[in-house]
C-alpha cells in the first residue's frame, strides 16, 4: 500500500462540498432584467457602494447596481442606454472622486464614453464622447491615472497595437 508523508492540502472528509477555495464563497446574486445581456466590463465605486456594468450591446448600456452589504444581495437601481455608434463596451475606468466612469467600445474606431455616476440610486447619465483616429479600433484595455487627469486605452488594432491618451477633462 502507498503511504506519504506530507500532509492533506483541503478537506480529506468524505461528503462534503465545503473545500476551502482561497477563502472564496459565493454569497448572493441577482437576475438583472431581461434587456440586461451580455455584460462585458465593470467598475466599482466602493466608497458609494455601486457598480456600473457594461454591456456588449449595441448600442452600450450602463447598469447601475447597488451593492449591498453582509446579508443584503445587490440590487439593480437603473440603467442607461447610451448613443447610437457607441456599441459593444469593452473596458471601463472609474475616477471616484469626480463622479465620472469611462467606457471603451470595441468599434472601428473605438470611442470611449464619458459617464456620470449619478447620487444614490439616481441613473447615470451620459457626458460624451471621444472618437479615436483611423487604426485606433477596439479596446481591449484601460487604466487611469486620476492625479493627472489622464486615461490610457490599449486598442487590438494590430500591427501593433496602441495607446491612447484621453485628457478626461
Amino acid at each position: 500500500s502507498l503511504r506519504f508523508s506530507d500532509p492533506a492540502a483541503g478537506i480529506s472528509t468524505p461528503g462534503t462540498t465545503n473545500y476551502p477555495n482561497g477563502g472564496m464563497t459565493r454569497v448572493s446574486g441577482i437576475v438583472l432584467e431581461p434587456t440586461d445581456v451580455a455584460v462585458s466590463c465593470a467598475v466599482i465605486d466602493a466608497t458609494q457602494g455601486y457598480a456600473y456594468l457594461g454591456t456588449m450591446t449595441a448600442p452600450g448600456q450602463v447598469i447601475k447596481v447597488r451593492l449591498g452589504s453582509t446579508g443584503v444581495p445587490p440590487v439593480r437601481v437603473a440603467s442607461l442606454v447610451l448613443a447610437s455608434g457607441e456599441d459593444n463596451l469593452s473596458r471601463a475606468i472609474i475616477d471616484q472622486n469626480n463622479g465620472y466612469a469611462y467606457f471603451g467600445t470595441l468599434t472601428t474606431p473605438a470611442r470611449v464614453v464619458k459617464v456620470k455616476l449619478g447620487v444614490g440610486d439616481n441613473p447615470p447619465t451620459r457626458i460624451g464622447a471621444v472618437t479615436f483616429n483611423s487604426g485606433e479600433d477596439n479596446v481591449g484595455s484601460a487604466v487611469i491615472h486620476p492625479a493627472a487627469g489622464y486615461g490610457y486605452f490599449g486598442t487590438y488594432a494590430f500591427p501593433p497595437g496602441r495607446v491612447v491618451k484621453v485628457n478626461l477633462g
